[in-house]
């Protein structure tokens, strides 16, 4: 029922589209401090251009998607999936 709530959440509320949505998984090391520092600013990048935060839940099943996708790779292919991680690191500044 929860799920089912969050889709409706998105889909209604939020307007996003399944078809067009659009998903970042972002890790932040460092300090405490530093750490949410750099989420706070994350956030209201995302909330600047209408996005949201799917939680620190997604974000660890995203980010240990991103390992398997390297694996399954050719599997998709083969079947006719497409799927790809895309991995960069850049300076705050």
């Amino acid at each position: 029922m929860i799920n089912n709530l969050k889709k409706a959440y998105i889909a209604k509320i939020k307007g996003f589209k399944g078809d067009e949505v659009c998903a970042a998984t972002c890790l932040f090391e460092g300090p405490k401090d530093l750490v949410s520092m750099q989420q706070s600013s994350m956030h209201k990048i995302a909330a600047k251009y209408g996005g949201l935060s799917g939680g620190a839940e997604n974000g660890i099943k995203g980010y240990q998607l991103t390992y398997m996708i390297a694996y399954i790779r050719d599997f998709c292919l083969l079947n006719g999936v497409v799927a790809e991680s895309f991995e960069t690191s850049c300076p705050w500044s």
